[in-house]
């Protein structure tokens, strides 16, 4: 039985791991004032270890950078497609 110990530890472990590396992104983009996408999560922060859900651990991310960054990750307003016939009226 000592493999499934390994395997329950082993998960709480990769996903602190996520963690520390999405909070690691947000900071860097918020440095660079770039947005987050969820493209540059899935390439940068997951990256190979496919299998795991940006859900899984998003929620502890964000209450990392809620606590000790006073930030949060927030989605961005849809811009709005306005139509030249629109413009002109």
């Amino acid at each position: 039985m000592p493999d499934a110990d390994a395997d329950a530890d082993a998960e709480p472990n990769t996903q602190d791991q996520l963690v520390k590396k999405l909070v690691r992104y947000a900071l860097a983009c918020e440095y660079q004032r770039l947005p987050i996408r969820r493209a540059g999560i899935t390439e940068k922060v997951i990256g190979k270890q496919r299998g795991h859900n940006l859900r899984k651990f998003f929620g502890a991310a964000q209450d990392q950078l809620r606590t000790k960054f006073g930030m949060e990750l927030m989605e961005l307003p849809q811009k709005e497609k306005v139509t030249m016939k629109e413009k002109r009226g």
